[in-house]
């Protein structure tokens, strides 16, 4: 793959989701998954430390400042699917 768009900058290999069409959506979804985005498989455990955090009120603030990287690192994520997925960026 890397061969034939000659190329391994992410930024310049946009639009791979017209190439790869199977491949990207997969990807897609195992990222997604990896996110923990309800109805994935990600989604019971992040579940089960929310509702721990909660009913603990002296975890909560660990809790929530735990969530900072998490958000930082969804961010992160969706921004190199978009630069190498779908060429936008």
């Amino acid at each position: 793959m890397i061969y034939g768009r000659t190329h391994t900058e992410i930024y310049k290999m946009g639009g791979l989701m017209k190439i790869l069409p199977i491949i990207s959506a997969t990807y897609v979804v195992a990222g997604l998954a990896s996110l923990g985005l309800p109805g994935l498989s990600g989604f019971v455990a992040e579940m089960n430390i929310f509702v721990g955090a909660w009913e603990n009120p002296h975890l909560l603030n660990e809790m929530l400042l735990l969530l900072l990287p998490q958000l930082l690192l969804s961010l992160r994520y969706i921004y190199s699917e978009l630069l190498g997925y779908y060429g936008v960026g």
